[in-house]
């Protein structure tokens, strides 16, 4: 709405409010709900006698992450002045926001069940605070779970999580393969995006033979939820892409039941009846396997970490697709997935 009076043809019209509007990353008209309690601090759990990192909440939503991260860093130098130095404070937001603290010197156990004893300022108020070991408890009920999913359930070396997780959604999970024609409208989309970016690396020129839906009622229904806590989490509706991931084609059966999820910091172990003789490098399997225990060692694989890795392009994907189904002809047969991504983009910028 504009608030000048004088709207003659071909005269330029400025408004100052619509500029500021216009200026901003996101408007809405609607008002956002201003959270300003917390519940009441649930018990600090912490089992290991020592930990690197600390969990520390709940904490206002209504107040600056800057200014929560100067309180807790305040916090640590008045009642625990020894691990201050270094420590590194992430503030995460929900409907109530927290703060993960990640220390230079191992904090020991006595010491963090004390600190829930001390007194916090948090933007000038004075109030305890539940502060707990980051890496949970196995007396503990995960708190990280979300979207069925925890991501330190399968780390041993690096932000491991030893809390008590309830069975994956999808464990009991069935897919069914829904082949799309290549000759109806889906069909030729996907056809023409993927050859797009032929050849390959490799040189070579791939050939579709078969497209086909995955039907995953549990993973559907997953996604959904997950939609639903990122619009919540970032207060605005996230993007959706269809992004390209190539795998080791022995396991594509265990993606198509659980879905993509991060890979794991352990060797997989020959031994292991569920992730050895597949020629993995990580372990399909959580913390608590008794096989998979060796540290997984670097050797050119996950570029930028543990991560998914996924692309805009079938031939960087292709680069990652391995034990291909061998053909009498002396051909191989590769298999890809296309997978509807949720999020904002970021761009890595190297030197």
């Amino acid at each position: 709405k504009f608030r000048q009076n004088c709207y003659s043809s071909g005269s330029r019209t400025l408004d100052g409010d619509l500029l500021r509007v216009l200026a901003l990353p996101k408007w809405s008209t609607k008002v956002e709900e201003v959270v300003t309690w917390i519940p009441r601090n649930r018990p600090c759990e912490m089992m290991m006698p020592k930990t690197n990192a600390l969990w520390m909440g709940f904490l206002h939503a209504n107040v600056d992450d800057d200014r929560l991260q100067a309180d807790v860093i305040a916090f640590f130098k008045t009642h625990a002045a020894a691990y201050a130095d270094g420590i590194r404070v992430h503030i995460a937001s929900g409907k109530f926001k927290k703060a993960h603290v990640e220390l230079q010197t191992e904090i020991p156990r006595n010491l963090v069940h004390d600190l829930n004893r001390r007194t916090f300022v948090e933007n000038g108020q004075q109030r305890q605070i539940c502060v707990d070991d980051a890496h949970g408890s196995p007396s503990q009920r995960c708190p990280r779970w979300i979207a069925g999913f925890c991501r330190g359930r399968n780390l041993r070396f690096t932000h491991s999580c030893w809390c008590k997780h309830e069975a994956r959604p999808t464990e009991g999970a069935r897919y069914s393969l829904v082949t799309i024609e290549r000759s109806s409208a889906k069909g030729h989309e996907i056809e023409a995006k993927f050859l797009q970016s032929a050849p390959f690396h490799d040189g070579s020129r791939p050939s579709i033979v078969r497209i086909a839906a995955i039907q995953n009622d549990t993973l559907s229904r997953l996604h959904e939820e997950y939609r639903q806590y990122l619009r919540n989490k970032n207060k605005e509706e996230p993007s959706v892409r269809e992004l390209y991931h190539g795998t080791n084609n022995n396991i594509l059966d265990v993606l198509y039941r659980h879905g993509l999820q991060p890979p794991s910091d352990t060797a997989a172990s020959e031994m292991c009846p569920a992730s050895g003789g597949k020629g993995l490098c990580t372990t399909l399997c959580n913390n608590d396997c008794r096989h998979c225990k060796e540290r997984h060692n670097w050797n050119k694989c996950h570029m930028f970490g543990l991560g998914i890795y996924l692309a805009d392009l079938s031939q960087k994907s292709h680069r990652y697709c391995s034990m291909p189904e061998q053909l009498p002809s002396g051909r191989r047969r590769f298999r890809m997935v296309i997978c509807s991504v949720l999020g904002r983009g970021l761009e890595v910028a190297g030197h």
